[in-house]
């Protein structure tokens, strides 16, 4: 629970969020792990709170996806996903797919069929887990693809409840993430599943109410 006040001489980056990213960054090189948020009793017991441990979100496909459209996709999101990298969080792009290298592990999705699952590259249908350990990231991943085909992707729980997935502060897929909300938001923004601020859009005020 240490606290740092870093003086601004000090700092790497003019940007708070920038600055958060690069510390994280150096401390997750170092070895340290996310274990999520926790509560100190007597300065010695830890108790690890997380509503959300042992959930995992289901996806499969109902109909089949064209291939090339698919692999398509998945460039642009990795792409995407470099131009603002999440701290701990690797992407790669495979000849079968995107790959994640996650605080909580790797992760998959493409027609590399692994643990977390995958598509069949013969009949274009799959389907797959995302752990909260995973992190956000993975959730983006299949979220964006799923807007691309919205007939083709089914999201559920371990109780076998539909989800309503979608990018909201509200969503306990995201909600449990260590990033912060903001940081979120923007990554929503770059991959094409959430709209951007009037700020960001640049829109110029044109004299007409609404």
């Amino acid at each position: 629970m240490r606290m740092t006040v870093v003086p601004k001489n000090k700092a790497k980056h003019a940007l708070l969020e920038d600055e958060v990213r690069s510390r994280t960054d150096e401390q997750i090189q170092q070895g340290y792990v996310y274990v999520g948020e926790a509560s100190i009793v007597d300065k010695q017991v830890v108790q690890l709170i997380n509503p959300n441990e042992g959930k995992k979100l289901n996806w499969d496909t109902a109909d089949s996806i064209p291939e090339e459209n698919f692999l398509e996709r998945i460039g642009e999101i990795a792409k995407a996903l470099g131009e603002l990298p999440l701290p701990g969080v690797k992407v790669s792009i495979q000849e079968e797919g995107l790959e994640l290298e996650t605080p909580g592990g790797k992760w998959s999705f493409g027609y590399q069929v692994d643990t977390n699952g995958g598509l069949n590259r013969k009949t274009g249908r799959g389907g797959g887990i995302i752990t909260p350990a995973h992190g956000p990231v993975p959730v983006f991943v299949v979220l964006a693809v799923s807007e691309t085909f919205p007939d083709s992707f089914a999201f559920g729980d371990d109780d076998g409840n539909s989800v309503d997935l979608r990018f909201n502060a509200d969503s306990p897929w995201f909600t449990q993430s260590r990033v912060p909300y903001e940081t979120l938001r923007k990554l929503a923004v770059q991959i094409g599943i959430c709209a951007p601020s009037l700020a960001e859009s640049n829109v110029k005020a044109t004299g007409v109410w609404f």
